[in-house]
């Protein structure tokens, strides 16, 4: 009834059996592994107990228990009956198996693959001992065993979903995104219900700059497991990324339902929550990510960057302060850090921060551009320059590297120069505010009024200038004379 897969009819059966004969070890066993198919992992515990009290020698119990405690999250007890078997009988290779499973729970990584190459000693080609030796050297960083490890264990099985998943995972971590999709595509062409390759799939596409294709991966993951919060997650990072804000702040507080110590899920609804301008639900929204996990520097990176929107700079520098001091700096809160300190007028102290950004991350566009920023304010207008040029090198197409080098240009009096920056900026971004307004400033000062009061007026458009009249009645255009005015 068992291998019929109706394990209920069977526990009935088994419960009659050893209600007959109490010490039969068979029954129990057999009862154990009912209630092991039924879910019952407890009950089943209890069973395997029985049938091992009447005979401590029982393997198969021995094992069966092992997989039920690591079910269970107790692998350090697992580990102990799989050493027990082990010890009886060398030659398990599903015991070396399961113990290099349970070491790898345990984070004993080297361990693990040694069970599993005894476990491969016994069976070359056993696919699930390649594939898990290929895990835990992923985990190591040693990305080309794994990939061998992987590519073996495909050979061996290439009917398995499981291990193109795998696989996917360590082509992934490789940065051979077109080679991990293509093993995302295989698995689910083999299991189409496989959750974890339409999340990993998903995350892939989102970062191969395809959102629309991964938000309808990730969907099709909710679809078949609602309950992962991963899924919900991803889905709403992907909605922030689509520019559906309020949609991803859903998708956020649905995941955080699932599970309310989802740090990353907290974080982010705080990041959107603040693109929103809602600052204060986003501040509370990273205190709680902060308390769930405080040791997660990017939270306090997160919140920092809020704290210095609502202009709460001692405490903002304090978060960035915290991630130095645990050495869990990165070059963009280096770079925050920067921005925060400019505006506090600690230049030379912003400056530093820039410099250690850059030595973090040498191909940083956004750290040479607020290098180049601090010393434009310190009035050193050369090297200000030159960290813009690399600022403009390294991101030729970022509108805010043009503009910024622009005025810096301007600065220097270099006119001709700057006014192909601004140029430059407006063609990458079209209607940029801060580009067209100092285009305008420098065609005034060229005395060319008829091209810079047209874009000088776009000023009055802005929030806060409502005073200079309404932005939708021209204080002049082309043919009025400028005499006296």
């Amino acid at each position: 009834l068992r291998r019929l897969g109706r394990p209920a009819e069977a526990l009935g059966h088994l419960d009659k059996a050893v209600a007959l004969e109490p010490t039969f070890v068979q029954g129990h066993f057999g009862r154990a592994n009912a209630l092991h198919d039924l879910g019952r992992l407890a009950e089943a515990l209890t069973g395997y107990d029985r049938a091992l009290t009447l005979k401590p020698d029982h393997l198969d119990a021995l094992s069966r228990r092992a997989v039920v405690l690591q079910a269970l999250g107790r692998p350090a007890q697992a580990l102990e009956s799989m050493e027990r078997v082990l010890g009886s009988n060398g030659g398990r290779l599903d015991a070396w198996r399961l113990r290099g499973v349970l070491l790898a729970a345990l984070g004993r990584r080297l361990e693990a693959i040694e069970s599993f190459e005894r476990a491969l000693a016994l069976d070359p080609r056993d696919a699930e001992s390649l594939s898990n030796r290929g895990n835990q050297l992923h985990a190591l960083g040693r990305l080309d065993e794994a990939l061998a490890s992987h590519g073996g264990a495909i050979a061996a099985r290439p009917d398995l979903a499981a291990l193109y998943v795998n696989r996917g995972a360590t082509l992934e971590a490789m940065k051979r995104f077109a080679d991990a999709l293509a093993d995302y595509d295989s698995a689910l062409a083999i299991q189409p219900a496989l959750v974890e390759a339409h999340i990993n799939r998903a995350v892939v596409l989102s970062t191969l700059g395809r959102p629309t294709e991964a938000l309808a991966g990730c969907d099709a993951a909710i679809a078949l497991a609602g309950n992962r919060a991963a899924a919900v997650r991803l889905r709403g990072t992907l909605l922030a990324e689509l520019q559906r804000p309020q949609e991803a702040v859903e998708s956020y507080d649905r995941a955080i339902a699932l599970d309310a110590r989802d740090a990353e899920s907290l974080s982010r609804r705080g990041e959107v929550l603040r693109a929103l301008g809602r600052l204060d639900e986003a501040l509370a929204s990273h205190d709680q990510a902060i308390a769930v996990r405080p040791d997660g520097a990017e939270l306090y990176v997160n919140r920092a960057t809020t704290l210095g929107e609502l202009k709460r700079f001692v405490e903002a520098l304090a978060d960035y302060d915290r991630v130095l001091s645990i050495g869990l700096a990165t070059a963009v809160a280096h770079i925050n850090r920067a921005i925060l300190l400019r505006q506090m007028g600690r230049l030379h102290e912003a400056l530093a921060s820039a410099d250690a950004a850059i030595a973090l991350q040498p191909d940083f566009a956004g750290a040479h551009g607020c290098r180049g920023a601090a010393l434009w304010e310190l009035e050193r207008l050369d090297e200000s320059l030159a960290s813009h040029d690399c600022a403009v090198a390294l991101a030729p197409d970022n509108a805010d590297a043009h503009v910024n080098r622009g005025a810096t240009l301007l600065a220097l009096q270099r006119f001709d120069e700057s006014l192909a920056c601004y140029d430059r900026g407006l063609a990458l971004r079209p209607g940029e505010g801060e580009a067209a307004w100092n285009k305008a400033q420098l065609l005034l000062l060229r005395g060319d009024f008829e091209r810079g009061l047209p874009l000088y007026e776009e000023r009055r458009r802005k929030p806060g200038f409502s005073s200079l009249g309404d932005p939708a009645v021209p204080a002049w255009h082309p043919g009025m004379p400028l005499t006296g005015r």
